[in-house]
């Protein structure tokens, strides 16, 4: 078993919910945040679920669905998310200007 520390997943708004994250096998993941950034000055809007085992998107899985940014406004989300092998963090902002960065540890089995 090794844990390795580092930035898990950096990514731009497209207006799309986008898979940014997704365990691979044999690996477990301790997110220690998510950083979510206007970066432009404008008003955009952004999303962020947990999809357990990847499944199809749903309500139940937003830790943010469509939250207001304002002009270079950071938010920070879950600290402290454990994810399992197949589970898929998605993120849609509604510009480029929305950006999003995952940091954690990674668990590797092998």
């Amino acid at each position: 078993m090794s844990d390795s520390f580092e930035v898990l997943a950096q990514a731009v708004g497209d207006n799309v919910l986008n898979d940014v994250l997704i365990v691979a096998s044999e690996t477990q993941i301790i997110i220690s945040k998510i950083v979510i950034t206007e970066t432009a000055g404008g008003t955009p809007t952004y999303s962020v679920s947990v999809a357990k085992a990847g499944a199809s998107d749903a309500d139940k899985q937003y830790l943010a669905k469509d939250v207001s940014l304002t002009a270079r406004q950071r938010v920070i989300l879950g600290e402290g998310i454990t994810l399992d092998e197949t589970d898929v963090i998605r993120f849609d902002g509604s510009t480029s200007a929305v950006t999003i960065q995952i940091f954690g540890v990674k668990i590797t089995n092998s």
